[in-house]
């Protein structure tokens, strides 16, 4: 009889049904190598298919301190900003289908950061986007299904797996397709070289690592026709994300707004990033802004560019930060930030 190995979980044992047979191997050699759990995580995964305790899934992750600070940002941001003590308390507040969840994005960090020529994106570019998806669609999911607004986030952190994984297995192809093609849509692109597009890929993945079917859903749906309010949330939160590439999105998001019910002065608040927690007093909202440039994965002299201050200006904001957070650097920063919910 055999068994598996503490690290391992139950795969998918094909690709997307619309992938053309050509690259089934390649694609699943790409998702074996980029999206494959490392040990912390593949044990905690191993966990939560048998029987558990917040005790055990806590021992596990603490073997890692960076996933242990992860897990406690995931729930305070689950509790809307309080205070998380223990990671036994963090594993409490999440559940096991978002602690499922928070563990695939925990575990496919480095592969979000990588550059992607491609797609024409620089190191932190898809990253940072993920973040902006995320942090729209927990605002977007409070008000209109607020029990998932966790659920919102990360799925919108999750929702464009897929590229690293198609550009790792045909990024030559891929690129020659969208240079090609011009204006038009990277889906269409990814359709003709692959016969499936990223939202097709990114599901898949997801679905190889036991993410919840709705999660799962939405992720395959965020750029097709959404079946559910989730699905809904991701859909409207990756167009706000893109505005600032393409202005002429605002019209298509007051439009899919409308049909979700969302009052237009809520939808602009949330296109603005308007509806996170209020920052304390002592933090003006250019200081916010600056906040939210490092946060996107932006180094101080890209931050100094986009918001047309001096890079000297961005530092003098930052030392201002550091003094009402409490804190001493840049990381500390941005996370007392994310974590209250400021950003």
């Amino acid at each position: 009889m055999m068994t598996r190995s503490a690290t391992e979980i139950p795969m998918a044992a094909a690709p997307p049904d619309d992938l053309h047979e050509r690259w089934h191997e390649p694609v699943m050699e790409a998702a074996e190598l980029l999206a494959s759990p490392g040990p912390v995580v593949g044990r905690a995964l191993m966990l939560l298919e048998g029987a558990w305790t917040p005790a055990s899934i806590s021992r596990c992750i603490g073997e890692s301190p960076e996933l242990s600070a992860q897990m406690i940002r995931a729930a305070s941001s689950a509790r809307l900003g309080g205070r998380v003590r223990s990671l036994d308390e963090a594993v409490l507040i999440l559940g096991s289908n978002a602690l499922r969840g928070w563990l695939v994005a925990a575990a496919t960090y480095r592969l979000m950061e990588s550059p992607l020529p491609a797609y024409g994106l620089r190191r932190y570019a898809l990253l940072a986007h993920g973040r902006e998806t995320a942090r729209t669609a927990q605002s977007l999911a409070r008000l209109v299904v607020p029990k998932e607004a966790p659920q919102a986030y990360l799925i919108g952190l999750l929702h464009d797996l897929g590229k690293p994984i198609l550009a790792a297995a045909g990024g030559k192809e891929l690129k020659e397709v969208i240079d090609r093609r011009g204006d038009d849509t990277t889906c269409a692109s990814e359709r003709e070289v692959f016969g499936a597009d990223h939202a097709e890929v990114g599901a898949w993945v997801c679905s190889r690592w036991g993410l919840a079917e709705d999660l799962v859903a939405a992720i395959e749906e965020h750029h097709s026709i959404q079946l559910s309010p989730l699905s809904q949330v991701l859909h409207l939160a990756n167009m706000i994300a893109h505005i600032d590439d393409d202005p002429g999105l605002m019209v298509p998001i007051q439009a899919v707004g409308g049909e979700m019910g969302l009052d237009p002065a809520a939808l602009e608040s949330v296109a603005a990033g308007e509806m996170g927690v209020p920052p304390p007093p002592g933090l003006t909202p250019r200081e916010v802004a600056v906040l939210r440039g490092l946060s996107a994965g932006l180094a101080v002299k890209e931050v100094a560019q986009k918001l047309e201050l001096s890079p000297n200006t961005v530092n003098y904001y930052l030392h201002r930060v550091y003094k009402v957070l409490g804190v001493s650097g840049q990381t500390q920063a941005v996370l007392a930030a994310e974590r209250a919910g400021w950003l």
